[in-house]
């Protein structure tokens, strides 16, 4: 047994596998590089550049169709989305774009993309200094790199990529006791996709130790939701949630690739009442499903009221709650995951076993595992094809548990410092050591 685990370790240990890892990572950027120019007049870059074009000229996108307007830049559309769909704040900030051409702006959006997955990566490295040692920051980064989430976002050319480097940006300055900065950031970052309000209240709430303190912080928050309305149109905002927002809704039924609880909860009960998943949920279920959703958030909440001082942990579990419990997670919003799977393997690397270890990898596969692999199995079962569809969804869901199962007592992370990983690294070279003389 314990040769076999010196093998084991041995290859683990191995510069061979750092190469393989590194290699696989290369070869997937190669091939992300490789699509782009497929998709310059795809989803979800059309939408973006067609409705903020109408803004900036003076255009209502949420009362005009866009399919007129895609036809005459060669963007694809669809009657699933007849109207914009993003608040309009998102929409003015990508205005500036539609100046260019289609093909010019594409690729500056893919650079705003890349440097927010640098951004990422590079936080995710600083805030979990101490904790993870630099080949453990080598292979988290190249997992990322290889995963389907990055490859759906860049396919799809969306903007969340860009909303998680500044929420991982809002709580490095909240750490660093920047706490009217961060809460700032967060609330931009919500007016922007609305979802990440989610996380507003426990930035509020971390905020400061006086009720006076945190009051004035949300009153401030308040002032600056409404003069963000105010700036770009009450009237725009008032279109967006009476005509945009009930398409969102809408999308919780009949889409494989939403790995949402309420999503979840929606679809099971549509195929147990009427035998298929119908495109239109029933108010039953739909509110089912919305309960379920919002009583996973407030769970996580619930967490973070109990653990005081963990707060890599609560941050992170309240961004897989935000994503579980939301009516949309489209396969590339799991982007936001990085930060909280670094916490996970630096709670694993601190205690390691081979039965966590297991767990955390089955966990990863199944957030990878985004399909739709409905059309191979399950022909005749609709049960069982919306059941193998949200595998995404329960890795999502047990990356949250693990968070809370494995977090600490110590205020912004383990109880160990960066001497003491320095220390495993000198260890593991002595292991290498040993074995060779062996």
């Amino acid at each position: 047994m314990s040769k076999t685990m010196n093998r084991w370790n041995r290859m683990l240990r191995s510069p061979v596998l750092d190469t393989a890892v590194v290699l696989i990572a290369v070869l997937h950027v190669v091939w992300i590089a490789q699509m782009l120019p497929t998709r310059i007049f795809a989803y979800d870059f059309n939408h973006y550049y067609i409705s903020s074009r109408m803004i900036r000229e003076g255009r209502n996108p949420y009362r005009t169709p866009l399919a007129e307007e895609s036809d005459k830049y060669g963007f694809e559309h669809s009657k699933q989305t007849p109207i914009a769909h993003n608040p309009p704040l998102l929409l003015w900030l990508f205005a500036p774009l539609t100046i260019l051409p289609p093909r010019p702006a594409f690729w500056i959006w893919v650079t705003v993309e890349s440097g927010s997955l640098v951004v990422i990566l590079w936080l995710t490295k600083r805030l979990l200094k101490g904790q993870l040692t630099q080949r453990g920051w080598l292979f988290l980064s190249a997992a990322v790199l290889s995963s389907a989430p990055v490859f759906w976002h860049f396919a799809f050319a969306h903007v969340e990529m860009t909303l998680a480097a500044l929420l991982l940006a809002a709580y490095a300055w909240h750490k660093n006791g920047k706490h009217v900065l961060a809460c700032a950031t967060v609330m931009l970052v919500g007016m922007i996709k609305i979802y990440p309000l989610v996380l507003l209240p426990w930035f509020v709430w971390r905020s400061g130790s006086s009720v006076r303190k945190r009051s004035l912080c949300g009153a401030a928050l308040l002032g600056g939701i409404g003069a963000t309305v105010l700036v770009t149109g009450p009237a725009m905002w008032g279109d967006f949630f009476a005509r945009a927002m009930p398409s969102i809704s809408r999308w919780t039924v009949g889409h494989t690739f939403n790995f949402t609880l309420p999503s979840f909860v929606s679809n099971v009960g549509q195929a147990l009442q009427s035998g298929s998943a119908s495109s239109e949920p029933s108010r039953l279920w739909w509110t089912a499903g919305f309960s379920v959703g919002l009583a996973a958030i407030l769970a996580s909440y619930a967490f973070c009221a109990v653990g005081e001082k963990d707060q890599d942990a609560q941050f992170s579990v309240l961004c897989a709650a935000m994503l579980a419990g939301g009516l949309t997670a489209w396969g590339y919003y799991f982007v936001m995951l990085v930060f909280p799977i670094g916490v996970a393997t630096a709670r694993l690397v601190e205690s390691p076993s081979r039965r966590r270890a297991l767990v955390f990898l089955a966990l990863l596969i199944a957030m990878n595992s985004q399909g739709p692999w409905d059309k191979f199995f399950f022909e005749r079962s609709p049960i069982g094809r919306i059941l193998l569809n949200y595998v995404p969804l329960y890795g999502l869901c047990g990356l949250c548990l693990l968070l809370m199962k494995y977090s600490t007592t110590d205020d912004g992370g383990p109880a160990h410092d960066h001497h003491q990983v320095e220390q495993a690294d000198e260890n593991d070279q002595r292991a290498d050591a040993g074995d060779k003389r062996q």
